[in-house]
């Protein structure tokens, strides 16, 4: 969560960033598990994900030459044009290493990640049939992206990564259902996250 504090103060032209939390925790009926709703939210105003790599790219060539590249092969694939150049750069800019500040500091760009990795590690408890499903929403601009246990970040190169489909390959199209278009411009960057904790399940973990 500080590294997601950290991300809001250092990528706004505003000093200032909103977070929200609550908890809710189920009956204790007899033979009935506990399982506790966590809600979190994380919000700052000014530039989107997209267009804070945009606006970075020229102090950050290499970064974003690298980045160009992945979106053309991708574009290349999606003959339906289901995705935006801002739909998929926001999705890259999620990877670890990946940063509009890189020049400034090169171990950037680990932050988001390690966050999205831990609420699949602490999260990731779900029961379809109770209605209890993880989800992480990120709002940026134009763009929405989803995280859940459909999707988990893999390793490779000593990196996290996340593809959004199946093949575990950044090259490939990513799932419609986990990037898509948002008709409404979201002004900065809102990220909401719903999760459970079960008891038992942590105590397996």
């Amino acid at each position: 969560i500080s590294e997601l504090l950290n991300n809001a103060e250092d990528h706004s032209p505003f000093d200032t960033w909103y977070a929200f939390g609550n908890f809710f925790m189920t009956d204790e009926e007899q033979d009935c598990e506990f399982v506790g709703e966590v809600n979190l939210a994380f919000m700052n105003f000014g530039y989107s994900i997209y267009k804070g790599i945009i606006d970075t790219k020229d102090q950050n060539v290499d970064q974003f030459t690298d980045l160009n590249r992945m979106i053309n092969a991708v574009k290349t694939k999606d003959k339906r044009n289901r995705f935006t150049k801002e739909n998929l750069l926001t999705l890259y800019s999620l990877q670890e290493g990946i940063s509009r500040l890189k020049h400034e500091d090169v171990s950037r760009g680990t932050g988001t990640m390690t966050f999205i990795r831990s609420f699949l590690e602490m999260g990731d408890y779900e029961s379809k049939k109770d209605g209890f499903i993880p989800r992480l929403l990120i709002f940026s601009g134009n763009t929405v992206v989803r995280c859940d246990n459909s999707y988990r970040p893999f390793r490779k190169n000593n990196r996290y990564w996340i593809s959004l489909n199946n093949s575990d390959n950044l090259a490939d199209l990513p799932d419609k259902s986990h990037l898509k278009s948002s008709n409404q411009n979201f002004p900065g960057t809102l990220l909401v996250v719903k999760m459970y904790l079960n008891r038992e399940h942590l105590h397996t973990k």
